[in-house]
């Protein structure tokens, strides 16, 4: 397969054949700056850029008095020594970086950028790319590695195609562009989902439907659904729509509502059965994304309260509690919040948990009083500690959260289909 000329790399050229006696005479005559100086010309023409940060730092190991050859360790270097050292690596590493990027070579850049904690540059070079076509290395860039996993997230798409972005979101780690992310996909599906029901209709009726929406289309065509018929993998739209309960945005649950109408009407034998506390997928997720779109919220925590009380804690470490949790917080409920997790979820280790812990609950509730209690109560002396400072409006240094804010540690929003997530994938796991 021909490489798709839009990330075509720079091809390497050789030095000049006479270079080292050109070397030996230029040190003799000029000394060794120029000597240096030279051999960075060189390698610039023929685009190996690579060898110039050996070079950059050859020339600061002779500037700083230190081996030409380098053999001992950096912390063995008298601080000053070692920092100056250390400002030539970054600024080598940034300069090969940069012309690595100048030659629309990304992949060999990233390296050199990463090693000095600065991939804004590289983020803004993917910024500038086709979506369509894109590599498997600028992906994994762009995406897996999350220098830029909104841009990367559309290369999967256009290039790769629904399934591909599906896996790759289940498999995403971060929380860097994640919400970006699931707009994106709802989008598609949704997108892809409208044209299709849009088309049927007008082969059967024989009328124009451009302008119809989802709900319009479905609603009293029982025929769309029957004999097992569907218009978009059902698989990915069962795990496009419990990715939708992490979003905040309205028009991605707007869609994702219609999306979950759309897949309850699916045949039985293509609903399959999903995860804790999504296994009615379409059913379970729509009453979630109701409440989060403002309309009553009481059916999704009936739901999730009822499988708190009936879900095996030792296998999901009370999943459907902390999705509770994490929607009365959204809700702004904080109080409520607080009493499921006493009730449920006060003996589930910390790093199991995905959502607010009952100190964060409390402080977001603005309840220092409550949270002394409950920290007295667990014979919990931090806890406590930090209840009373709170009482005394000591926050200072990053301390107390407001009521209404978020806290820094889980993910409040993401506990709904994120928490459920690592259960599986997005295929056939899912079956009844």
């Amino acid at each position: 397969m021909t490489e798709d000329p839009r990330f075509e790399k720079p091809l390497r050229a050789s030095l000049p054949a006479n270079w080292p006696e050109t070397l030996v005479e230029l040190l003799r005559r000029s000394g060794s700056q120029r000597a240096i100086e030279q051999v960075i010309q060189w390698l610039k023409a023929a685009r190996q850029y690579d060898r110039i940060l050996e070079v950059r730092l050859l020339a600061a190991r002779h500037r700083l008095g230190l081996p030409l050859i380098h053999s001992d360790a950096l912390e063995n270097l008298p601080d000053h020594v070692r920092q100056a050292y250390e400002d030539a690596y970054v600024a080598a590493c940034r300069e090969v970086g940069r012309l690595y990027l100048d030659a629309g070579d990304i992949p060999s850049a990233w390296p050199y950028f990463r090693a000095i904690d600065e991939p804004e540059p590289v983020a803004q070079a993917i910024e500038a790319l086709p979506t369509d076509g894109a590599p498997e290395e600028i992906i994994q860039i762009a995406f897996h590695e999350q220098v830029n996993p909104t841009k990367g997230f559309r290369m999967i798409l256009d290039t790769l195609g629904t399934c591909a972005a599906v896996t790759a979101l289940e498999q995403y780690a971060g929380s860097k562009g994640r919400r970006e992310c699931i707009a994106m996909l709802v989008a598609h599906l949704h997108g892809e989902l409208l044209e299709a029901l849009r088309y049927a209709v007008a082969q059967r009726e024989g009328r124009d439907c451009s302008q119809d929406g989802l709900m319009e289309l479905i609603e009293g065509r029982d025929w769309l659904f029957a004999d097992n018929t569907y218009f978009v993998d059902t698989s990915h739209l069962s795990a496009t729509v419990r990715f939708a309960t992490e979003s905040d945005d309205p028009d991605t649950i707007r869609r994702a509502i219609e999306l979950c109408e759309y897949g309850r009407r699916l045949s039985p034998m293509l609903q399959y059965r999903g995860f804790v506390p999504f296994e009615d997928v379409y059913n379970d997720c729509l009453a979630y994304l109701k409440a989060l779109a403002g309309e009553d919220p009481e059916p999704a925590l009936a739901l999730l309260e009822q499988k708190a009380q009936h879900e095996n804690a030792e296998l999901t470490d009370h999943i459907a509690a902390q999705v509770k949790v994490n929607l009365l917080c959204r809700l702004g409920r904080y109080q409520e919040a607080v009493q499921t997790f006493r009730r449920y979820l006060s003996a589930v280790p910390l790093n199991r948990l995905y959502c607010p812990t009952v100190q964060q609950l409390c402080a977001l509730a603005g309840d220092p009083k409550l949270l002394c209690s409950i920290a007295r109560e667990d014979g919990d002396v931090v806890g406590y500690l930090a209840g009373i400072m709170l009482g005394a409006g000591d926050a200072q240094g990053g301390g107390g959260a407001r009521p209404g804010s978020q806290p820094d540690g889980p993910d409040t929003a993401a506990g709904a289909g994120a928490a459920a997530e690592r259960c599986g994938g997005h295929g056939d796991k899912g079956r009844p």
